[in-house]
C-alpha cells in the first residue's frame, strides 16, 4: 500500500494572511487612485477651460462680454479660469470623511474635490466641474490599479517557484 502525506500548513497560513496583507496595502492603493483621478480631473479642467469638450461630453460656455463686465463691476475674477486659483485648489481626500464637494469614488473612500468650495460652488453653477458619473475609462484605470495591487500582494504572499 502506498501512503502519501502533504504538509499544507505553509499554504494555509499564506492563504489566511492574504486579506490582512492586502488590507495593509489599501492606504497606498487609495492614494494612487486619488492621485491618478486628481491628475485626470486637472487635465479635464484644462481641456474645458481652453474651449474643448471634456470627460462626459462637458463643454463650458464662453465667458460673455456681459458676464465679464458684471464680474469686473463687482470685483470678481474672471470665473477662476485665468487666475488658476480654482484649479490650484483641486485635491483628493482619502478616508471615510471624504464627502465634501466633489465626486466620491467607492462610497466616499476617495473624493476628488476643490478645497476652495465657495469658488467651486459659484463656478459649478455656471459651468459644471464634474459629470454626474465619472467616465468609464477613469473607473477602468482605478480597476487596473486595484488589480495591479492584488497581483503584487499575491506574488508576495504566494511566491512562484
Amino acid at each position: 500500500m502506498l501512503e502519501c502525506s502533504l504538509d499544507i500548513t505553509a499554504a494555509r497560513n499564506a492563504l489566511t494572511s492574504f486579506p490582512d496583507v492586502l488590507d495593509r496595502q489599501r492606504p497606498r492603493l487609495l492614494a494612487d487612485i486619488g492621485q491618478r483621478m486628481e491628475e485626470r480631473t486637472r487635465a479635464d479642467f484644462l481641456v474645458k477651460s481652453r474651449g474643448g469638450t471634456g470627460a462626459g461630453g462637458i463643454a463650458w460656455k464662453r465667458v460673455t462680454p456681459t458676464e465679464q463686465r458684471r464680474k469686473q463691476r463687482i470685483g470678481a475674477p474672471a470665473i477662476g479660469i485665468r487666475t488658476q486659483e480654482l484649479l490650484k485648489s483641486l485635491t483628493h481626500t482619502i478616508g471615510p470623511g471624504a464627502t465634501s464637494w466633489g465626486k466620491p469614488l467607492d462610497a466616499g473612500t476617495v473624493a476628488i474635490e476643490f478645497t476652495d468650495q465657495p469658488k467651486a460652488n459659484a463656478f459649478n453653477a455656471e459651468r459644471p466641474l464634474f459629470t454626474t458619473r465619472l467616465p468609464a475609462d477613469w473607473y477602468r484605470e482605478a480597476d487596473a490599479l486595484n488589480q495591479a495591487t492584488i497581483d503584487q500582494v499575491a506574488d508576495t504572499v504566494f511566491p512562484k517557484g
